[in-house]
């Protein structure tokens, strides 16, 4: 009854979260050590608590203790499986790693906001790169290889994501860009094909998604005289993806708070001077991004605006592709998308 009430409030969104967690926690205090149910309850809880603490008004301190728990409860299964006490499917395990990789992205998410709160720490910068570290090898853990029929196209783009940020002490590095856009090529191609079967808006978006994360692998967003660009035509590609594919609100939400996480992300590496120069213009070119593909959505949080130690002059191009798209924003409707 418990753990069947936590599932139905876990359903109903965010602001049910807590009592989920708590229905949560009193089904596990009620299960025997070890059963099936149990382990089953702590992968739900594990992952109510991470996208509880991705919640922005959650309070950081808060946030950051209910990350360490989720993944703690994780680390505990999957060490239960390398101890050879368990052997879950395939499926099963790989879920488990991308709860863990969800888990830590939320953790880098509650760093880079307080880097850029704060002076350049040092040790805070250590711990935001080993938490985005963590959670890019987790996913290629959860994504599966390209040849396995149930490679996980979701999983392998979060990797492809993280894995296309500078990090300075990466060992992304080891693998060819060849190699990625092997995985990227496959991950379009299964998109591609589900989509033809089931028309949604994630199998829409995989491959603007996919172009936007090689944008920034590339470097195209990094530099004042040719972001804009290449913008424009991440934009386009989202925009006929998007276009008559049906979309709830809380898809698009995901979809625009993704982007921000990258934002915030690569705005915080601008703090550190071994790889300030490869971020350039990175953060603000996707936040101009966000702005063109929903101009009526709240801005990002205060220190996540820019990636760049100063905004560069607009370009007489840029300045007027603003008047026009203002322009554009003050003639339009609300879409009814």
């Amino acid at each position: 009854m418990q753990a069947a009430a936590g599932r139905a409030y876990s359903e109903l969104g965010v602001r049910f979260f807590e009592m989920a967690r708590q229905h949560y926690i009193l089904a596990l205090g009620l299960e025997g050590g070890e059963q099936p149910a149990s382990v089953a309850i702590i992968e739900q809880l594990a992952n109510l608590e991470a996208r509880l603490a991705d919640d922005d008004s959650i309070e950081p301190g808060r946030a950051g203790a209910l990350i360490d728990v989720a993944i703690g409860r994780i680390d505990g299964l999957l060490a239960l499986v390398s101890s050879g006490d368990s052997m879950p499917s395939a499926p099963i395990a790989r879920e488990r790693h991308a709860i863990r990789a969800s888990a830590y992205k939320c953790k880098a998410a509650l760093l880079a906001r307080a880097i850029l709160r704060a002076r350049f720490d040092r040790k805070l910068v250590q711990q935001f790169e080993d938490a985005l570290e963590k959670s890019r090898d987790a996913y290629e853990l959860a994504s599966g290889s390209p040849e396995d029929p149930t490679f996980d196209t979701y999983s392998a783009l979060n990797a492809l994501f993280l894995r296309a940020l500078p990090l300075p002490r990466s060992r992304a590095a080891r693998r060819s860009r060849a190699a990625d856009q092997a995985i990227a090529d496959e991950c379009v191609r299964r998109a591609r094909e589900s989509f033809a079967l089931d028309p949604t808006f994630w199998n829409a978006i995989i491959p603007a998604d996919m172009l936007l994360a090689q944008r920034i692998a590339d470097g195209s967003l990094a530099t004042a005289s040719g972001y804009r660009a290449a913008v424009d035509d991440i934009a386009k590609a989202y925009r006929d993806a998007m276009q008559g594919v049906a979309a709830s609100e809380r898809e698009r939400d995901s979809t625009r708070r993704q982007m921000r996480k990258m934002a915030t992300f690569i705005a915080a590496m601008s703090k550190d001077p071994a790889v300030a120069a490869r971020c350039g213009t990175t953060a603000q070119a996707i936040d101009e991004l966000i702005e063109e593909l929903w101009p009526e959505t709240p801005a990002p949080a205060k220190g996540a605006m820019r990636a760049a130690k100063a905004k560069p002059k607009s370009s007489a191009k840029s300045k007027a592709h603003k008047r026009k798209r203002t322009g554009a924003r003050r003639k339009s409707t609300r879409s009814k998308r």
